[in-house]
């Protein structure tokens, strides 16, 4: 894909980078000398990027479910290799440390980024001798996985397992009960984007930079809290 743009003469690129980026699609376009913005997920290219904060939300999550009562969270993470994966996992440990909680391994089951591998290791994770009581999921596909798994299996959220998320919905609030979650400011990860790669066309040698845009705690009901209410 990055090929075709390239050969249809485009003026620049943003571009969300895939496992292995550097290796492959980053350094073709760096032989272009194409200008490129990174969204979403950040490498060390040396080239300007934009991203929302992951790894400080995920451990506010994980300090929200244990600040409940919950001492043994689980969570589903995205593909191996990307940064938010990396950063969100990093995030939970973080959230457990504060909270004075160990890190169990076994409470952590690679969802993949996708639907129906975080619905295996949904599964893996509920089928533990100890099974987690809380569930963090890494982004919105893998929720959904998540959600179907709960579904599947007859347990209330968060009655019997309470779950929080990475990533908005627009009918995350219709659900019942409505997911708690971090929503990031994806329309604004979007300008911030443009506007970067439009400064690098006006001046190609300006030096990189990099964005990091806040993420905000949507506190709903998914998480348990509306029990206590």
């Amino acid at each position: 894909m990055v090929q075709a743009l390239v050969q249809r003469r485009v003026d620049g690129l943003v571009l969300a980078p895939s496992p292995g980026a550097a290796d492959h699609a980053l350094r073709y376009l760096a032989a272009q000398e194409l200008p490129v913005v990174l969204l979403d997920r950040v490498a060390d290219a040396g080239l300007d990027q934009v991203a929302c904060e992951s790894e400080e939300p995920t451990a506010g999550l994980v300090e929200h479910l244990a600040g409940r009562g919950h001492r043994r969270i689980g969570m589903v993470v995205g593909l191996a290799g990307l940064s938010t994966t990396e950063e969100r996992l990093r995030g939970y440990r973080l959230g457990l440390a504060r909270s004075g909680l160990p890190h169990d391994p076994v409470l952590v089951a690679d969802g993949g980024s996708h639907r129906d591998r975080a619905r295996a290791a949904a599964h893996a994770l509920l089928d533990l001798p100890a099974p987690p009581t809380a569930l963090v999921s890494g982004n919105n596909f893998m929720t959904i996985g998540v959600l179907r798994v709960l579904a599947e299996r007859g347990l209330r959220v968060p009655e019997d397992v309470a779950l929080v998320a990475f990533d908005d919905f627009d009918w995350a609030d219709l659900l019942a009960p409505r997911l708690t979650v971090v929503a990031q400011p994806t329309g604004e990860l979007g300008r911030r984007a443009v506007e970067l790669l439009l400064a690098r066309l006006d001046d190609p040698r300006r030096p990189a930079r990099t964005v990091r845009l806040p993420a905000t705690f949507v506190h709903r009901d998914s998480c348990g809290c509306g029990l206590a209410r």
